[in-house]
């Protein structure tokens, strides 16, 4: 699966829409849909906030596997970031 259908299917998981997502990380509507339809890829920085609002249904690592490790190869103070 890649990361930006990982993040489509997590929002159906949560039963969560673009605009509420965009709402919960401070983002707007136009935002999700760019990085699912046009960018294919969310910036890293949203990675965290994204995680945190789909209550972990989505993870950082599977939004950017790029940038971060999965929980089993990270390092403790990464883990807790």
């Amino acid at each position: 699966m890649s990361p930006i259908e990982h993040l489509v299917a997590a929002l159906s998981r949560a039963n969560l829409t673009q605009a509420e997502l965009a709402r919960r990380i401070g983002k707007r509507p136009g935002h999700i849909w760019a990085w699912i339809n046009r960018d294919h890829r969310v910036p890293a920085e949203m990675c965290k906030p994204i995680e945190h609002a789909t209550g972990g249904a989505v993870k950082r690592h599977e939004l950017r596997p790029d940038i971060f490790d999965p929980p089993h190869q990270q390092q403790p103070q990464e883990a807790q970031a």
